[in-house]
């Protein structure tokens, strides 16, 4: 799995994430988007998914921030199990 980094970081939500990911082998390539703030609070990972064209975007909450990443993949509906059982 390819991961691009047009933004250099990935939160420790994001990172559990990409973790699962990588071992489904079901991944070609990941692009990190920006990370914000929330004013929630820092509890358990939360992931909302949608499907783009070549693959999944997810928003990833946890730790007090939210991050897109753009999962890019031939099985949209493996990845999104994967997602759900996070």
């Amino acid at each position: 799995m390819k991961i691009t980094r047009s933004h250099s970081s990935a939160t420790e939500a994001t990172k559990k994430v990409l973790l699962v990911l990588k071992k489904s082998n079901l991944v070609s390539k990941v692009g990190l988007g920006i990370i914000k703030k929330t004013k929630g609070k820092s509890g358990n990972i939360n992931i909302k998914y949608s499907p783009i064209s070549g693959g999944t975007k997810a928003s990833i909450v946890g730790g007090g921030t939210v991050q897109e990443i753009y999962i890019y993949t031939k099985n949209v509906e493996k990845v999104s199990e994967i997602l759900s059982s996070l």
